[in-house]
């Protein structure tokens, strides 16, 4: 796992001093796992602290989608707003909103269909 904790001593890394070092608790840099986690096909989830983990990976995912579409289009509407000069603050909400609510529309079975699967591998079903 990405995040997953190292749970016997012999696997720390050891100090030049002999001692465990306590601030490499876990082991980063997984790929396949995060893209597993994406596609649906995730591991058990026994412990905890990994349920946690893929809880946030899995919101990150699932949101960013429609971020970056309001993102996407704030960018394009402050570039007009400052060529043209107009500062309307209506102008800069509306645009947003409507193509946040687009980026659901078009996005949201996908983000229905990995939000079910977590929650079915998360009961055990």
């Amino acid at each position: 796992m990405c995040l997953q904790r190292r749970n016997h001593a012999s696997t720390m890394p050891q100090s030049p001093k002999g001692g465990n070092e306590t601030a490499s608790m876990f082991n980063y840099g997984c790929v396949t796992n995060l893209l597993s986690l994406v596609t649906g096909h995730g591991s058990l989830m026994n412990d905890p602290l990994d349920m946690l983990h893929q809880a946030v990976v899995l919101m990150i995912v699932v949101g960013a989608p429609v971020l970056l579409v309001g993102l996407a289009v704030a960018l394009v509407v402050g570039l007009v707003q400052a060529l043209t000069q107009l500062q309307e603050q209506t102008l800069s909400f509306v645009p947003k909103i409507l193509a946040m609510l687009a980026a659901v529309l078009m996005f949201g079975g996908w983000m229905m269909t990995r939000l079910v699967e977590f929650a079915q591998r998360a009961w055990g079903s």
